[in-house]
Order: structure tokens, then C-alpha cells, then sequence
């Protein structure tokens, strides 16, 4: 601190009850005091602003903390030139004025490259519309019209009205005679005319051909006959062609009218079927009797005929005792027509029609399976020289014991050994953490904006591919750990839903790992969107890791878009599989 005498700088000591006794400083950087009643001076404190300012120079005025005033960039202190067409901006304490977007609304036009108000700099700035017969002009910024040159036709015109529109040279259209623009009626029997701008469609003659096989009538009417020698077709015995009111058509002789010639002795009748065509009826022919046991003797379809009868038949005719698949009495179709042997693993065999006897198929049962205390006596077997093998024992843990054989699946903890219990969802039995148990919490405690799972079929399809480890894990990509932190969401679920949810986010493990972990097993074979732990990891490392996670990120090149499209291919992998991928058409 400077002390100052009653005149200013020295000159003796100033005395002073407040600061408002002494005298004001050089500049606003010092400011007074007033110690033990003198007078003195100290600097203000760097950097501390001063109260007048000049605006828009991209500096600020400060104290340097010595007593002196100086001059900083501020780039926030930005200039105004006051032109609609330029940016105003601070470059390191610099002015600058830059060009506009060209194109931009201003006062008397548009802005154009240079950071000026213009009429125009294309002829679509300009006023009005173009057509084609004018168009708008923008020469060296100035606005104008074209005119397209007189008789240019008119892309869309009236057809058929003997007369074209044009442009008339002026911006306006007109319309000339044009012979050529007939009136089309698209009627075959009228001819279309042009007489000096006057359009008609006089009738043809009468026998004009028309339509597909139509007739002229001289009055431009398309009509089917004018006698019955126009008509298509032939006249038989049981149609003959007609031709009334210009209509074509038949007389038909009555329905089973017989024709006068016949092929007798072939189980068939010819009759008219009473519209025009020929039939054939069955007739009361004797069938041909052939004396087999296994064929039937008819008259089939109009054809004498001895088919087979339905295979299996009995019979006892050549020895055999059923009818064969070709109308034959044999031993045996099948081996099941054959007498069954007593042993186990020996069977019953029909080869070429005759019985025989062969050694059942190996693996087939020939001792029943049973189940007690926890331990399965498994089913005796036939080996390939139709001998009955033992089939051991199965111990049934972590499953019970049923009636027959261990069971494979739980419905209740009671499909369950000792000290294991039933994962319901999975139909597993377990002494570790469960699916069940960790669906129910998370569904329960992250929903809306923290939801991990958009249905319970996701969560468990997501929840069969994730380690369960134990429930005492509190980190590491397990199923314990996310059991653990899916309960304290219930407290606290913006910090635990993610922690608990398919990636694990860093608490449960790395989100890669977790996501890479579920997307190797669910994504497999012609879905398959990586071949290995460690590539899959790589390509994760690049995703945005914003937004966070949650269900409601579907779409987006991020970690969320991609570890929600996961949670819906362990439910449908043909449909979203494709979506995870570094190359995601939906996640980009």
C-alpha cells in the first residue's frame, strides 16, 4: 500500500476517517484506503473488469493486479455491421464480417456471395412464376423475363380438338389449327377426321371389321354378326350357329340326345350335353370277369376294367393270404401281416412279399426304464445281433426321480433334488442365481425412461446367454451381480437400471462385454454378425457410448440403439440380429 499526501502523490500524509477523504487514483485499476488514518493506494485485483466498456471490439478492459489498465481479447464482445447480409464474429480478438448463406432473405432481394442485398442471383429469386412460354432471368443481379420463341408447342395439350396450343412469342399462349390432332373416339366403326379445325367421326360402311371378330353395322355400331355365316365356330349335330339381333349364338340340340354314331361294346354312350358339346355316359355293359380274388370286375368310367383291390385285402388264392399293392394274392405286404416272434429283440419281416424273420433295430427297448431314489435304471437295449443289453444307471441330480426315468426339466422346486430349486422361466433347476427372480425385480423396479426390457420373453431369452455366477457377486458380468443391482434400483433405478441391465455398465461388468457376451450366442449361423469374442469387442469399443441406455433408444449410431435391437434378436434373431452390427442399417 502507497500512502499519498493531502494534494495527491506525496507531499506529507493524508489523514482519513473513511476512503471518501482520500484522493481518487490514476485510473479505476487503483483504488483508496484509508490505514490507521493515513491515506494510501493498491492496486485492484487482476483481471477485474472495468465498469466502461467499448462494444464490439472483441476486447475487454481489465486491471493487471499492478495499477494499470490493459486490453484483453473477449471473442463473446462480438461487432454488428448492421447488414443482413454478413456474420458477425470475434477471431482472437479480431473483427470479422463473412458472407452470408447466398440465397438469404434480405430488404431488397437476396444476399448474395459477397455479403450483399441484390436483386437476385438465379432467376427463381426473382418475382412471379415461370411457365413455358416465360421465363424468369437473373443477369448480373438483376432480375428479368424470357420469352419462349412464337409457335413453340405446349408440352400438354387438348388431344383430339383439331388445334394446337403454342406460345405466342410474348409470354401468353394461342392456339392454331393442327389437322393432324384428330378427335379419337375409339370406336372401330367410326373414322376420325380434322376439316380445318372442325373435328367428326363419320360412321364406316357396313362389314367394316371391328373389334376382336366384330362386324360393322354402317351406323358406327361394333356388332357380333349380320348373319349366321358371320358367327365363328361350325354347325354339328349338336349346335347349330344363329345370328339374332346382330348377336351371335347357337340353337342347341336337347340334353342326351344320342348321336347317330356310336362305338358299341366300349361301356359308353355319346350324347349331346344340351350345350353344344359331346358327351360320354356310361352304358350297362357286362364288366370283364377275370376270376382273380384281388381285382375288382367293373365297368369303370366307360371303360371295362379289373383294377386292384385296396391292398390287405384277404384272400386265399396261390397260397397267399392278402392282396398285394399289384392285384396279387401273397403272404405278406407289410410285416405286420406276418406271425410275430416271442423273442424281445427279434422281429417280424415281409421281403418281397413273403414273411421271414430279422433282428430288431439296435436301441430298441427290450427292458423297461425305472427310477428310484435319485437313481435311474435306464432301459435295456437290442445291439445289432439281436441280443438284450443292460442299460446302466443315470443319476438324476440336480433333477428328482419320476415314476419311469429322471426327469430333464422343472415345472416347481419340487422337480428339483436337494439344494437345488426350480428356475421357472427356464425350466431349469439350479443352486445359483435365477432368471425368474431377476425378470420379476427388473421389470418391477426400471420401467418408463429406465426400462432394460421391453417384454418378460426378452428378459428371459437375454438371461439364458449371461453367467449367473453367485448372489453374493457385486461386480462382474453375472447374473448375481445385476440380481444384486436391479434390487437396489428400487431405491435409486437412474444409477442401478443400467447397472442391472443386459450390458452391466461398468458395475456388472463392461457394457462390450456384456452386450459381445449375449450377441455370440444369440446371433448364430446365417445370423452370425461376428466370429469371435475379441472382434466383437472391437467393433464395440467404437460405438457412442450417448445416449445411455434404455428402451427407448431404437434408432441411432450408438452402444444403446444397437444393446436394444439385441434384446429383441434373443427373441427374434432373423429380424434383428442384422441391427447390432458395426454397418447396422438401422443403428447409423
Amino acid at each position: 500500500m502507497t500512502s499519498v499526501g493531502p494534494g495527491g502523490s506525496g507531499g506529507g500524509v493524508a489523514p482519513c476517517v473513511t476512503t471518501d477523504d482520500c484522493p481518487l487514483g490514476p485510473n479505476a485499476c487503483v483504488s483508496r484506503t484509508c490505514t490507521a488514518g493515513v491515506c494510501g493506494l493498491e492496486p485492484v485485483p487482476a483481471n477485474t473488469p472495468l465498469g466502461t466498456q467499448a462494444t464490439g471490439d472483441c476486447h475487454r478492459d481489465v486491471c493487471d493486479g499492478a495499477g494499470e489498465v490493459q486490453s484483453v481479447v473477449d471473442d463473446e464482445d462480438l461487432p454488428d455491421d448492421h447488414n443482413e447480409c454478413t456474420t458477425d464474429s470475434c477471431d482472437g480478438g479480431n473483427v470479422v464480417h463473412d458472407a452470408g448463406e447466398p440465397g438469404t432473405v434480405c430488404a431488397t432481394g437476396v444476399c448474395n456471395d459477397m455479403g450483399m442485398c441484390v436483386d437476385c442471383n438465379v432467376g427463381a429469386d426473382c418475382p412471379g412464376t415461370d411457365d413455358e412460354c416465360q421465363q424468369r432471368t437473373c443477369d448480373m443481379e438483376t432480375c428479368g423475363v424470357e420469352f419462349t420463341a412464337a409457335q413453340s408447342a405446349l408440352a400438354i395439350q387438348v388431344a383430339g380438338d383439331c388445334h394446337e396450343l403454342v406460345c405466342d412469342g410474348q409470354g401468353a399462349t394461342s392456339s392454331i389449327v393442327d389437322d393432324t390432332d384428330v378427335p379419337i373416339d375409339f370406336n372401330d366403326c367410326t373414322d376420325d377426321v380434322c376439316d380445318m379445325g372442325n373435328k367428326s367421326n363419320p360412321p364406316l360402311s357396313s362389314g367394316t371389321p371391328c373389334g376382336t371378330s366384330g362386324l360393322c353395322d354402317g351406323n358406327g355400331s361394333c356388332v357380333g354378326c349380320i348373319s349366321a355365316n358371320d358367327c365363328p365356330g361350325t354347325d354339328d349335330f349338336c349346335k347349330q350357329r344363329t345370328c339374332t339381333n346382330n348377336v351371335c349364338g347357337f340353337n342347341f340340340t336337347p340334353s342326351n340326345t344320342a348321336l347317330p354314331q356310336q362305338n358299341p361294346g366300349d361301356c359308353q354312350l355319346l350324347v349331346c350335353n344340351g350345350g353344344g358339346a359331346v358327351q360320354s355316359v356310361a352304358a350297362n355293359n357286362d364288366p370283364l370277369i377275370d376270376g382273380n380274388q384281388c381285382t375288382d370286375d367293373l365297368c369303370n368310367g366307360g371303360m371295362p376294367s379289373n383294377p386292384p383291390v385296396a391292398p390287405g385285402s384277404m384272400c386265399n388264392q396261390n397260397g397267399g393270404s392278402v392282396c398285394s399293392v399289384g392285384g396279387q394274392c401273397v403272404q405278406c405286404n407289410v410285416a405286420a401281416n406276418c406271425p410275430q416272434p416271442s423273442q424281445p429283440c427279434k422281429v417280424a419281416s415281409c421281403l418281397n412279399n413273403t414273411c421271414g424273420l430279422d433282428n430288431a433295430s439296435p436301441g430298441t427297448v427290450c427292458g423297461v426304464p425305472s427310477c428310484a431314489n435319485g437313481t435311474q435304471q435306464n432301459a435295456d437295449t437290442c445291439d445289432a445281433n439281436g441280443a438284450c443289453l443292460d442299460g446302466g444307471t443315470t443319476l438324476c441330480a440336480p433333477y428328482v426321480c419320476g415314476p419311469m426315468a429322471c426327469t430333464s426339466s422343472c415345472l416347481g422346486d419340487g422337480g428339483c433334488s436337494s439344494g437345488n430349486t426350480c428356475d421357472v422361466v427356464l425350466n431349469v433347476c439350479t443352486n445359483g442365481p435365477k432368471c425368474t427372480d431377476y425378470c420379476n425385480i427388473i421389470q418391477a423396479n426400471c420401467s418408463s425412461v429406465n426400462q432394460q426390457y421391453t417384454s418378460p420373453a426378452s428378459c428371459v431369452a437375454v438371461c439364458a446367454e449371461i453367467p449367473k455366477g453367485t448372489l453374493g457377486d457385486g461386480s462382474g458380468n453375472t447374473l448375481g451381480c445385476r440380481i444384486n443391482h436391479a434390487t437396489f434400483a428400487a431405491s435409486d433405478p437412474v444409477t442401478h437400471c443400467t447397472h442391472g441391465g443386459p450390458g452391466g455398465d461398468g458395475a456388472c461388468g463392461s457394457n462390450c462385454t456384456g452386450f459381445c457376451t449375449v450377441a455370440l450366442e444369440v446371433c448364430t449361423g446365417n445370423n452370425q454378425q461376428w466370429g469371435s469374442m475379441s472382434a466383437c469387442m472391437t467393433d464395440c469399443a467404437a460405438f457412442a457410448t450417448t445416449p445411455k441406455y434404455s428402451t427407448n433408444v431404437v434408432s441411432g449410431n450408438s452402444f444403446a440403439c444397437r444393446l436394444y435391437h439385441l434384446t429383441q434378436a434373443a427373441v427374434d434373431p432373423g429380424v434383428h440380429c442384422g441391427h447390432i452390427a458395426a454397418n447396422s442399417p438401422t443403428c447409423f
